[in-house]
């Protein structure tokens, strides 16, 4: 990944590396085309403890211009990341495509020519 990602809130050395290695993980396959990644996770209710006050929010910068943004809320920290890294990788697939299929046709894609192989 051309740019390392960059992570925002109160984390825990564990909850960082966690953040790190899935997102790196579940984007790497796109590292060509990602020129930066802007993760914050906080939580939303400080101290009280309830349900969905933790938060996963990505801000994915792609090459060539264009942002994914993915927001996860849950209750526990490591798997609203484990959540968010895997829709960010979605997202981004589905962006990529969407991208591709402007500049080179819709019909150029064999997903997209209503041909079952």
């Amino acid at each position: 990944m051309p740019s390392p990602i960059t992570i925002h809130g109160h984390t825990s050395d564990a909850l960082r590396t966690h953040i790190t290695d899935h997102v790196m993980s579940a984007l790497g396959v796109h590292d060509s085309h990602i020129t930066s990644v802007v993760v914050t996770v906080s939580d939303e209710n400080g101290p009280k403890h309830g349900s969905n006050d933790r938060r996963f929010h990505a801000v994915l910068s792609l090459r060539g211009g264009g942002d994914v943004i993915v927001d996860e809320r849950g209750e526990d920290a490591y798997a609203i990341v484990a959540t968010g890294a895997d829709r960010l990788k979605l997202a981004v697939a589905r962006k990529l495509e969407k991208k591709h299929d402007k500049h080179h046709g819709a019909a150029e894609n064999p997903h997209h020519s209503g041909i079952v192989k």
